[in-house]
């Protein structure tokens, strides 16, 4: 089993999210996309393609899998309180 790097707390109940940047891979970012997923499905199109995006770029040999993985992290969220601003103001 592969070791985890770093230990994510995910407080999706109360839609705020925790994450450690620095140290995250690809597998530990396909594991948070998955759970940002089963809050919103909604965005599951905007979370798998910034995934995506992050495991192409890292294929790259010039690109390091931290800096693509932390930028992928960064979108991710974004999208996440962009929508719950929308959803709070639809409500």
């Amino acid at each position: 089993m592969l070791a985890v790097k770093v230990k994510l707390s995910l407080t999706l109940n109360s839609g705020t999210t925790n994450t450690n940047k620095n140290t995250m891979n690809l597998r530990e970012l396909y594991t948070y996309s998955r759970g940002v997923i089963e809050k919103y499905p909604e965005l599951r199109n905007d979370v798998m393609r910034h995934f995506a995006l992050a495991e192409m770029e890292c294929e790259d040999d010039a690109s390091s899998e931290e800096h693509e993985v932390e930028l992928s992290l960064t979108d991710i969220d974004d999208l996440v309180a962009d929508h719950e601003m929308q959803m709070g103001l639809q409500k």
